[in-house]
């Protein structure tokens, strides 16, 4: 009877062992896809676009320059950065969704979805004010400037627009970094490179 104690005490023990051991297997298995993770071009997309509809500029800027990417909205405007209201309407409505991940060395090219508002209802909203303004005689302001702009996007009847892009991912010194191109801007700013694009003919036209 004793031997049969010794025997099922032993049993159990070996029985923890194995359990124990399986259990820090999957904790180190675990930590290896966290680390493995954490250093994905995915993981940097994810973490500075969710920067971006929360306005965490620290959490931007890891991966990619959270001022260079509202320049690509108020080129010519003064624009301080910050928690302002502007910046709240340029990003409260931006929603993405990311459709696949192709990594080649040191490049890695993501295919999203993104959602945010019409920013060719807006510009062409915020231009047609800017230029009654002009025709009026009126002196206006890069901060009144900034500040249509911002009336504009509060606008609920501009509505909101959907863009598919490649975006780009490069790996520095070990840490991967959005590439801030026309793809990039279409998803995050979807409409506004048309507008700009027609200025743009327009204004070379007019030097012509």
């Amino acid at each position: 009877m004793r031997k049969q104690n010794e025997t099922k005490d032993i049993n159990i023990k070996k029985a923890w062992i194995g359990i124990s051991i399986m259990i820090l297997v999957i904790i180190l298995a675990a930590a290896g896809i966290l680390y493995w993770y954490l250093h994905t071009p995915q993981y940097a997309a994810t973490k500075a676009l969710n920067g971006l509809k929360s306005r965490n500029v620290n959490d931007v800027n890891e991966y990619v320059s959270y001022s260079s990417i509202l320049e690509l909205l108020t080129e010519g405007i003064e624009n301080p950065t910050g928690q302002s209201d502007f910046e709240k309407k340029c990003f409260e409505d931006f929603k993405y969704k990311i459709n696949s991940v192709k990594t080649q060395g040191d490049t890695a090219t993501i295919n999203i979805e993104g959602t945010n508002k019409n920013y060719r209802n807006a510009l062409n909203k915020w231009i047609q004010q800017v230029y009654q303004k002009f025709v009026a005689g009126e002196d206006i302001t890069s901060e009144e400037q900034r500040s249509l702009l911002s009336d504009c996007l509060g606008d609920g009847s501009i509505g909101t627009m959907t863009a598919t892009e490649n975006i780009t991912l490069k790996k520095e010194s070990g840490k991967w970094k959005i590439v801030i191109d026309d793809n990039f801007e279409n998803v995050v700013f979807p409409g506004l490179s048309e507008v700009v694009g027609s200025m743009g003919l327009l204004l070379n036209n007019i030097d012509k």
